[in-house]
């Protein structure tokens, strides 16, 4: 079967994971992965660690996923408006623009009523992602565990630009670079010579994330920007939860995975490149 050209139109999350409801499989890959997680270079901090399991928290791990999310990027500099600009679309959509703004408002105060409404408003990233439809509502209030547990990994993220360097790209895509077979998709952020995802995750990375972080990279390869991404060399995963940052060396990628991902994943050379 020709998986470069099994599905139209997707994602890179759903090219990569594959979508029962859009009769998309997942990508093949072998046992190991094509990036086999276990190979890269990890750092530990287990002083970081959040004081709370996971199992305290009274919110989603989805919802704190996307907190510790955009509260890091308000962290280093970004502003409420870029930083919640997913959220406040997706308010948009629903026609809850001045409830947004409220809640847009109480971030930017800070202290623990700002982490809730950090919570509140990023609920919304549902409406613009997947459509109103799948918007549940602001969903629960984050009790004291949850709140300690996010000034924890916000602290462990501060480390970890201080060792990295500053964000020097946030929430790249790849203009120029997207085909039939994927059509959207955009990264977590860049720093020095790494293109980062940061997973919010009591697991450890998985042949999944790696494989997705190889699609990005080979989109940027492609890109209109392809410049800039011949200066990143390594792809990683940090996660605060876990107080962990893991990295691989793009050098040592196969030609044949490359080859493997260009042509069966993205579709270079079999299916046209879209606008």
């Amino acid at each position: 079967m020709d998986h470069s050209t099994a599905h139209l139109g997707v994602s890179v999350y759903v090219r990569v994971a594959g979508s029962k409801r859009l009769g998309v499989e997942p990508f093949p890959q072998p046992p190991e992965g094509l990036l086999d997680p276990s190979t890269g270079g990890g750092r530990h901090h287990p002083d970081l660690l959040p004081p709370y399991p996971r199992s305290a928290e009274s919110v989603s791990p989805a919802s704190m996923g996307l907190a510790v999310d955009y509260l890091t990027r308000l962290d280093q500099g970004a502003t409420p408006e870029s930083a919640f600009s997913i959220s406040l679309r997706g308010a948009r959509n629903l026609g809850e623009d001045r409830r947004a703004e409220e809640l847009l408002a109480r971030v930017a105060r800070g202290g623990a009523e700002g982490v809730a409404a950090a919570f509140a408003l990023s609920s919304y990233d549902q409406a613009y992602r997947r459509g109103p439809a799948f918007f549940k509502g602001e969903g629960r209030v984050p009790n004291g565990a949850a709140l300690e547990n996010v000034a924890a990994m916000r602290r462990y993220m501060g480390r970890f630009f201080d060792a990295y360097g500053p964000m020097v790209w946030d929430g790249p895509t790849f203009d120029g670079a997207y085909t039939a077979c994927v059509s959207a998709g955009d990264a977590d952020f860049v720093c020095g010579d790494t293109l980062w995802d940061m997973k919010v995750s009591s697991y450890g990375a998985t042949a999944l994330q790696t494989l997705q972080l190889l699609v990005y990279w080979r989109l940027g390869m492609h890109s209109d920007r392809a410049a800039f991404w011949e200066g990143v060399r390594h792809v990683g995963i940090v996660n605060p939860r876990r107080a962990t940052t893991r990295r691989w060396d793009l050098d040592r990628v196969p030609e044949s995975t490359v080859e493997t991902i260009d042509r069966e994943l993205i579709g270079y050379g079999v299916s046209p490149v879209v606008g």
